[in-house]
């Protein structure tokens, strides 16, 4: 990853599993300002890994869920990310 770093990129979408309990206009509201199209036009990996790391941090400070995992689906031909995060 460190070697993409720098790759211009889209996040497109943002799928939470094994959030079975929480409310999902909560999890759009912890994610919306990840995913605003404004704030993506200077996305790099990078940058869009660290948005999404303060995103999933919001979320593990309530304490009720276990420990969250972020995976990357990229589809390269368009620098479009998709995140996957396991709860």
């Amino acid at each position: 990853m460190q070697d993409n770093s720098t790759l211009p990129v889209h996040i497109r979408s943002v799928h939470v599993d094994g959030a079975k309990n929480t409310r999902r206009g909560f999890l759009e509201k912890v994610f919306e300002p990840v995913l605003k199209k404004e704030k993506q036009e200077g996305y790099t990996l990078e940058t869009a890994m660290r948005e999404l790391q303060k995103a999933t941090g919001r979320l593990h400070q309530f304490g009720t869920l276990p420990p969250i995992h972020t995976y990357i689906h990229a589809n390269i031909t368009t620098y479009s990310i998709q995140f996957l995060t396991n709860i």
